[in-house]
């Protein structure tokens, strides 16, 4: 059997669990999961990093009871793509939800 789950704008969602599925996959010429969320909703750790490794885009999406520090952007008009530049990454990241831009000069290091 296969589904698609998309979670968008549902207020009364508090967290999501894909435990019970036995594989999470996503197709090349597919949608790519993206989940950007409220902070009334939280994502297992567990199922946002079976998520990260099917190359899904998550952001504003707290992280249910976490083991390790999870770096996420946040979307807002300076930030519409949800990257870090190295000014704006937070310390200790373990587990880094979106990429990172070197602009150039000062940058790199």
């Amino acid at each position: 059997m296969k589904a698609l789950v998309m979670i968008a704008g549902n207020q009364k969602a508090k967290s999501i669990d894909l435990g019970k599925l036995t594989r999470v996959a996503i197709k090349d010429n597919q949608l790519l999961t993206i989940l950007i969320a409220s902070n009334t909703f939280c994502l297992e750790e567990a199922t946002s990093i079976r998520l990260l490794q099917q190359y899904a885009v998550i952001g504003d999406t707290p992280i249910c009871n976490p083991t390790k520090v999870h770096c996420m952007a946040s979307r807002n008009t300076n930030n519409p793509m949800l990257v870090f530049l190295p000014s704006n990454l937070p310390d200790g990241c373990q587990i880094l939800y979106n990429g990172i831009i070197f602009q150039g000069e000062g940058d790199e290091q």
